[in-house]
C-alpha cells in the first residue's frame, strides 16, 4: 500500500473519538460524605479576610469559597478559633477522613462528637496541591480514620496555634469516604470536567478496579511478592533474582508525601505501578524531621516507609531507600555540626566523607533504620528481601563544585588539608618532594611541617582552565583528584563494611550517584570510588533552558523557557550512560524537565536505549500522588498522560529484553587504581546510541573500540543501533524501533513521513507523537493475536497558555492530550478476523470496535480513535 493510500484512508474515516464510561465500581459504591468548610454550623471564624477567594479564584475552591483565617496573632487568653459542623451519616461503619486545607497553615485538632482529639500539625503530608492564588495553596491531607453510626454527628475543628502565633488557615471542604477516597482539587471523586480544548481530548482516568477483562496488566511479569524466594543479587554484570532469573528494574521515585498516604492509597498505588510494568519504587525523602531531633528518625515517616514497602511487596515490588541528601538538611545550632552559624551554606555537603562525628551520626540513622522492626512483620529491614538496596548518600562528591571552602566549615576544610598533606607525604616523602616532583606548583598554604597542602577548586579541572594550566599544576591537580577519589572510596568501603558486617543488612548497597564538575575529567574516577558497592547509580535529566524565580525546582507563571526534543538532541539524552565491568549499572533519577512539551517521548526512548545499553534500571522522578494523575504541571513529572500513559509499552519492552543488547562497541581500560585524565578523555555520546560503551576497572583490561563508521553518519545525522533494531534521525528529529515483538517511533513523525517496520506501517498527521504496537502474548508481532497499540500525543494542563515562551497561565485538572490523527498498516494480519477496540486510561474496553480495512495482500488497515491511548488488535 502506498504512503497516499494510507493517508487517505485515515482522512476519509470519520474522527473516532468515543467517551469514556461513567465511573467504576468503586466510585459508583462509594459512600462519600462531603462538607463544605465555608459552611459551618457555628464558628468564630472571620466571614472574609484576605485569603478569602477573587474574581476567578472562586471556581478553584469547592462550593466557590472557603473558611479562613488572617494571619493576625492569638491573643493572650484568648479562646481557639474554632468552627462546628452538623452531617448526616447514611451508612455506619469505618471512614477515611480528609480535608482540603491552605497548605500547611493553620495547625488544629479536630474529633467527631465526642470522640478523642485528634491533632493536625504544620509538619503534615500534602496530597495535592491547587494554587489559589500566589503562595496560596489548597491542599488535601489525609486524617485519623473515624468509627461512625448512621445518623447525625458533629464535627468540631479547633485552631491550636499558642498565643502571640499566626492564626492564618483555611479549609475548603472536609470528606469522610467509606472506600477509595484520590484528592483531586475541588472535584469530588468520580466527577468528570471534559474540559478540552479544540483538538484534545481530556485525561480523567477512572479509579481502576483491577477487573480481569483489562487488556493489559503487567503485574503478571512481577514476583507474586518481592522477596519471596530471597534477595536481588548482583551478579556480574547484571541483576538475579534469588532464583537466578535475570531481571531489570522500570521504576520510579516517591517522597515522604506520597509514602505518608493512607492504606488504601498505598495499596493502589502499588497494585496500579504493577499493573503498569514497574517492579522498583525508590524512596527518596529524608527519614529525620526539621521540627524534631535531626540526630534521630522521625518514627512517623519510619513507619510511612515500612508501610510502602509492606505495600509495594504485596505487588512484587521492591523498594530502593535514599534517605540522606545533604540538601535536604539545614543544620542548626543545636545539631553540633560544624561551624555553619557562621557560614551562608547550611546544608552539610561533603561533611559525610570528611567529618567523622557526622559520620557516626549517619551511621546512627543506618542502624535505627536497619534494626527497627517492621510492625507487620517483627522484623527489621536489615533482613527483608523485598528492599532492594540502601543508598548511602544522594547527590554528592568530592569531586563536584560544592568542595569549596565557603561550603565547608573552616575546622573540615583545615582538617581536609593536613589529610592531603599526610597522603602527600606518604606517596612522596614529604610537601617538599611532592612539589619537586610536580616541578614547582606551590602554592601560600602548603606546610612542610607539620604536612599540609591546599585543595584547589573544582574549576581548576574544567577543560578551559586546563589548557591554561602549566605542566606542574596539571601533575598536582591529578594528585588531588586521586587523594579525594581515594578518600571517598575509603568512606564507602567502610560504610558498606559497617551495613553488613555490624548491622547484618543483606541486600545490595549504592554509594554514589552525582555528577563531577569535569566529565571528561573526573568521571572515571568519581565511577572507581562507587566499586566497593553493588550497583553503580547515576541521575541525568533531559533539560530545558528556563529562566525565573525558583526555576531550578517548581514551574510557575511567569518563567521563560523554550521547548526541547531529546529527538533532536540525542548528545544530551538522559539514558546515555557508559556501564561498569562486572558491576550492575542503574539510573535511579531520570526525566525530562517541565516546562517542555516534547515528554512523550520520554519513555519509549528511555525504555529501548537503556536495554540496547545493558542499563538494569531506569527510576523515573518523581510521583505526585498516590492516584498517578497530577492535577498540574510540577517540576519533575510521572502522572501526566504523557509519561505514565507511555509506560505500558515502554516497561514491557524494557523488561522483555525486545531490544537486545549487542556486545560492547567501545571498551575503556583505565585499571585498578584511581584513573583521572589530564587531559581529558571525552567518549562520543553517539557511540552509546549504537550500542553498550564499557570502562574496565580490572588489572587484567584489555581496551576495545569498534569502527562506528557503519553505524554513525554524521553528514545525514542519523544513528544506527549494532543490533540493527534501533535507527536515530537527528536532522528530522524522530527514531524508529523494530524489533520482532516491538515496533513503532517516537518523535516528529508528521514530517518524518511514512514509517516503515518489519511487519507495520505507521502514518500521522499528528506533529509530534509516540507510537508503540507491542505483543503482549510474548509472541513475534506477525504471529501475535493480541497487541496493545500505545500512541502517546503532547499534552498539557487545560487552560495552561504562554505568550511567546512565557507562561501566563498555570492550567490545571485535567490535562488534555492532543487528538490522535495516526493510522496503522500491519503487514501480516489479514488472514482471519480482526478486531481493534479502543482502551479506555485503564486498559478496559471503552466502545465499539473500530473499522479496518484488509486487503488481498494480507494487509490490514485502521484509524486509531482521537481520544484514546490504547488500542487492543486481536484476532
Amino acid at each position: 500500500m502506498t504512503r497516499s493510500t494510507l493517508l487517505l484512508f485515515m482522512l476519509a474515516m470519520p474522527t473516532i473519538g468515543l467517551r469514556s464510561a461513567s465511573c467504576r465500581a468503586e466510585e459508583k459504591g462509594q459512600t462519600l460524605i462531603w462538607i463544605e468548610g465555608e459552611q459551618p454550623f457555628d464558628t468564630s471564624f472571620p466571614k472574609r479576610t484576605w485569603f478569602s477567594p477573587k474574581g476567578d479564584e472562586a471556581a478553584k475552591l469547592s462550593g466557590g469559597n472557603w473558611l479562613t483565617h488572617s494571619d493576625d496573632a492569638r491573643a493572650p487568653g484568648a479562646p481557639p478559633a474554632f468552627a462546628t459542623y452538623r452531617f448526616n451519616c447514611p451508612e455506619a461503619g469505618r471512614y477515611s477522613v480528609w480535608c482540603r486545607k491552605l497548605w500547611r497553615h493553620g495547625p488544629f485538632r479536630w474529633r467527631i462528637d465526642d470522640q478523642p482529639w485528634n491533632e493536625v500539625g504544620r509538619d503534615v503530608n500534602l496530597l495535592d496541591s491547587v494554587v489559589i492564588r500566589k503562595h496560596i495553596p489548597a491542599n488535601w491531607i489525609s486524617m485519623e480514620p473515624v468509627e461512625l453510626d448512621a445518623g447525625m454527628h458533629l464535627l468540631r475543628i479547633e485552631l491550636t496555634v499558642a498565643p502571640g502565633e499566626s492564626q492564618t488557615a483555611g479549609f475548603d471542604a472536609f470528606a469522610l469516604s467509606k472506600g477509595l477516597f484520590f484528592p483531586n482539587g475541588q472535584y469530588k471523586p468520580g466527577e468528570k470536567t471534559g474540559l478540552a480544548e479544540p483538538g484534545h481530548y481530556a485525561y480523567e482516568p477512572d479509579i481502576d478496579s483491577f477487573a480481569e477483562h483489562a487488556a493489559f496488566d503487567l503485574r503478571r511479569l512481577n514476583e507474586d511478592q518481592a522477596g519471596a524466594k530471597g534477595y536481588v543479587r548482583a551478579v556480574d554484570d547484571h541483576l538475579e533474582l534469588a532464583d537466578g532469573t535475570p531481571t531489570r528494574f522500570w521504576g520510579v521515585n516517591v517522597n515522604a508525601n506520597v509514602a505518608g498516604a493512607d492504606d488504601t492509597s498505598l495499596n493502589y498505588m502499588s497494585r496500579k505501578l504493577a499493573k503498569f510494568g514497574v517492579n522498583l519504587v525508590r524512596y527518596h525523602a529524608p527519614l529525620w524531621s526539621e521540627q524534631a531531633d535531626a540526630t534521630k528518625l522521625d518514627a512517623g515517616r519510619l513507619r510511612d516507609l515500612h508501610r510502602l514497602i509492606v505495600s509495594n511487596k504485596a505487588q512484587g515490588i521492591y523498594t530502593g531507600i535514599s534517605f540522606y541528601f545533604p540538601v535536604h538538611m539545614n543544620v542548626r545550632p543545636e545539631y553540633n555540626v560544624g561551624e555553619y552559624r557562621l557560614m551562608e551554606n547550611k546544608h552539610p555537603l561533603a561533611m559525610l566523607f570528611l567529618d567523622e562525628s557526622f559520620q557516626q551520626r549517619h551511621r546512627g540513622w543506618l542502624k535505627e533504620l536497619l534494626t527497627t522492626p517492621m510492625p507487620s512483620t517483627g522484623q527489621p529491614l536489615a533482613k527483608e528481601p523485598a528492599v532492594a538496596y540502601i543508598e548511602i548518600i544522594n547527590e554528592d562528591s568530592l569531586l563536584f563544585f560544592t568542595l569549596d571552602e565557603s561550603n565547608v566549615p573552616k575546622k573540615t576544610w583545615d582538617s581536609l588539608e593536613r589529610r592531603y598533606g599526610q597522603w602527600l607525604v606518604k606517596r612522596y616523602g614529604s610537601i617538599r618532594d611532592a612539589v619537586n616532583a610536580w616541578g614547582g606548583a606551590q602554592y601560600p598554604h602548603d606546610v612542610n611541617d607539620p604536612p599540609r597542602a591546599r585543595i584547589l577548586p573544582a574549576w581548576k579541572f574544567l577543560p578551559k582552565s586546563l589548557k591554561q594550566t602549566d605542566k606542574a599544576r596539571r601533575k598536582r591537580l591529578r594528585d588531588q583528584a586521586i587523594f579525594l577519589a581515594t578518600v571517598q572510596r575509603d568512606f564507602y568501603a567502610d560504610t558498606v563494611r559497617y551495613l553488613h558486617e555490624d548491622l547484618g543488612y543483606q541486600g545490595m548497597v549504592v554509594t554514589g550517584n552525582w555528577k563531577t564538575a569535569s566529565p571528561d575529567v573526573l568521571d572515571d574516577a568519581e565511577r572507581w570510588s562507587y566499586l566497593p558497592g553493588d550497583l553503580i547509580d547515576a541521575h541525568h535529566y533531559f533539560h530545558v533552558k528556563v529562566t525565573g524565580e525558583a526555576s531550578v525546582y517548581d514551574v510557575r507563571v511567569g518563567h521563560r523557557w523554550i521547548d526541547r526534543a531529546a529527538v533532536l538532541a540525542p548528545e544530551d539524552a538522559p539514558f546515555i550512560q557508559p556501564t561498569i565491568v562486572g558491576k550492575p549499572q542503574i539510573i535511579s533519577e531520570l526525566n525530562w524537565d517541565n516546562p517542555n512539551k516534547f515528554h512523550n517521548e520520554a519513555a519509549p526512548l528511555t525504555a529501548a536505549y537503556s536495554a540496547l545499553q545493558g542499563l538494569d534500571a531506569a527510576c523515573f522522578f518523581a510521583v505526585g500522588s498516590p492516584l498517578l494523575a497530577d492535577r498540574h504541571m510540577i517540576k519533575f513529572q510521572i502522572g501526566s498522560p504523557s509519561i505514565i500513559g507511555a509506560f505500558p509499552a515502554s516497561a514491557l519492552m524494557y523488561r522483555r529484553g525486545d531490544v537486545s543488547q549487542p556486545e560492547p562497541i567501545m571498551v575503556r581500560a583505565v585499571g585498578p587504581d584511581a584513573p583521572v585524565h589530564i587531559p581529558p578523555q571525552p567518549i562520543d555520546p553517539l557511540s552509546m546510541l549504537v550500542g553498550p560503551v564499557q570502562i574496565d576497572y580490572r588489572k587484567q583490561a584489555k581496551p576495545h573500540e569498534q569502527n562506528l563508521v557503519p553505524f554513525i553518519d554524521r553528514d545525514a545525522k542519523i544513528i544506527r543501533s549494532a543490533n540493527g533494531q534501533l535507527a536515530w534521525d537527528h536532522k528530522l528529529g524522530w527514531v524508529r524501533i523494530n524489533t520482532p515483538r516491538c515496533q513503532g517511533a517516537v518523535g516528529f513523525l508528521e514530517q518524518a513521513g511514512k514509517v516503515t517496520c518489519d511487519d507495520l506501517m505507521l502514518q500521522t498527521t499528528n506533529p509530534f507523537t509516540a507510537v508503540l504496537v507491542i505483543a503482549l502474548d510474548d509472541q513475534p508481532i506477525a504471529k501475535s493475536r493480541r497487541l496493545l497499540v500505545q500512541s502517546v500525543t503532547r499534552d498539557k494542563p487545560y487552560g495552561f497558555t504562554h505568550d511567546v515562551g512565557q507562561i501566563t497561565d498555570m492550567g490545571g485538572w485535567p490535562f488534555n492530550l492532543e487528538q490522535n490523527q495516526t493510522a496503522v498498516r500491519l503487514n501480516h494480519w489479514g488472514d482471519g478476523e480482526v478486531q481493534v477496540t479502543p482502551l479506555d486510561a485503564n486498559g478496559y474496553p471503552d466502545g465499539a470496535p473500530l473499522p479496518t480495512k484488509t486487503f488481498d495482500s494480507g494487509q490490514i488497515i485502521f484509524p486509531l480513535s482521537a481520544n484514546h491511548l490504547y488500542h487492543l488488535v486481536t484476532r
